[in-house]
């Protein structure tokens, strides 16, 4: 019996693959990846999205498809405001990589030559020191904080201090799962490390940081840590299907009464919210920015 329901199983999962929109490997033109992406909004993987393309330095490419908020059928457009999520990364470590060309800090030296409470073990023993060009190619060594950190969220327009989020939760992933350099493994706790260096040598917020030395010189006036009026009027419901893995967990993770503003058809949608750590995860833009 527990052979004819895991053969269930596969077929079952076989016939969802197969009824899934396939890209070529070689598409033949923009028509097949537009049509590609179509069907994907159609089935709501995602429900919208914005493709901003840059060649030489120019805007080749602009065009949005599906909704931005699928209960209130607003279209997501070239301008649509998202959350960066891990594409904050980016910024992150363009300001480490801007503070050791100024030469206030080094990216090879130890991570706690400038947080001096960051202490970690491998194998419940102190561990080798950690650098901090090995946070940024994530082979330190360091935890992931998913999925805990699917509970990191809060729903007012608030900022929270990212030296005093990082000591808080680093006890708690103190033992490293590698010898540092040894292999690669993605960590959000790392990015957040990085933040707190960021603060620790220029003496300014995280968010103050990347958005005077970062997002500023760039023009980018629309992308923040904060939903503005501006922003909100352009921005994006977030969503969740119900058919993932993580769904049953929401309830356990999340405070669920403010997160989760309705359900439609296979879809949750959410209230505006943010994740607590700012340097791994905190960014919200629209494409085009």
């Amino acid at each position: 019996m527990k052979l004819v329901f895991l053969l269930g199983i596969g077929v079952l999962v076989l016939l969802i693959l197969a009824a899934q929109p396939r890209l070529s490997a070689n598409p033949s033109s923009i028509k097949d990846i537009e049509s590609y992406i179509e069907q994907s909004v159609a089935r709501n993987k995602p429900p919208g999205i914005s493709i901003t393309v840059i060649k030489y330095g120019e805007i080749a490419y602009n065009r949005a498809f599906g909704f931005a908020d699928g209960p209130a059928e607003i279209p997501a457009t070239t301008d649509t405001v998202y959350h960066w999520w891990s594409m904050t990364k980016v910024p992150t470590a363009i300001a480490i990589l801007q503070l050791h060309d100024a030469k206030i800090l080094d990216i090879d030296d130890p991570v706690s030559d400038y947080l001096p409470y960051f202490i970690v073990e491998l194998d419940s023993k102190p561990a080798p020191p950690i650098t901090i060009r090995q946070v940024l190619r994530h082979t330190s060594g360091l935890p992931d904080t998913i999925p805990a950190m699917i509970g990191w969220v809060h729903f007012h327009d608030e900022i929270y201090n990212q030296t005093d989020l990082l000591q808080q939760h680093l006890p708690q992933y103190n033992q490293l799962k590698f010898a540092p350099d040894s292999k690669a493994a993605y960590s959000n706790l790392g990015y957040m490390v990085l933040g707190a260096i960021i603060e620790s040598v220029s003496g300014q917020s995280y968010e103050d940081y990347i958005q005077g030395q970062v997002l500023k010189p760039l023009g980018m006036t629309n992308t923040g840590f904060i939903y503005t009026p501006q922003m909100y009027g352009k921005a994006a419901a977030g969503s969740h299907p119900m058919g993932s893995i993580y769904t049953p967990l929401l309830p356990f993770l999340l405070d669920t009464k403010p997160l989760i503003k309705e359900r439609n058809g296979t879809q949750y949608w959410f209230n505006p919210f943010y994740i607590d750590a700012t340097p791994s995860t905190g960014l919200i833009g629209s494409a085009d920015e």
